[in-house]
């Protein structure tokens, strides 16, 4: 197991449209995988961070990085 990440990112999006979009990523997610959910905003970039385990040999979703 390693732990990953995916990110969630925008200038544009109200924050509950970047919110739902991590959210429903996360819900693929086994909930036992999903470690932290965590989000930043600094002069209107917003970040959604979501932070999982995943099995070493699973491939990686592409891009780790979703520009909304």
């Amino acid at each position: 197991m390693e732990v990953r990440f995916r990110l969630f990112r925008t200038s544009q999006l109200l924050w509950e449209d970047l919110m739902q979009r991590a959210a429903e990523f996360a819900s693929t997610l086994r909930p036992e995988d999903v470690i932290n959910i965590s989000h930043s905003c600094d002069s209107g970039d917003s970040v959604v961070a979501v932070w999982y385990w995943a099995d070493i040999k699973a491939p990686q979703f592409d891009p780790r990085t979703v520009f909304c």
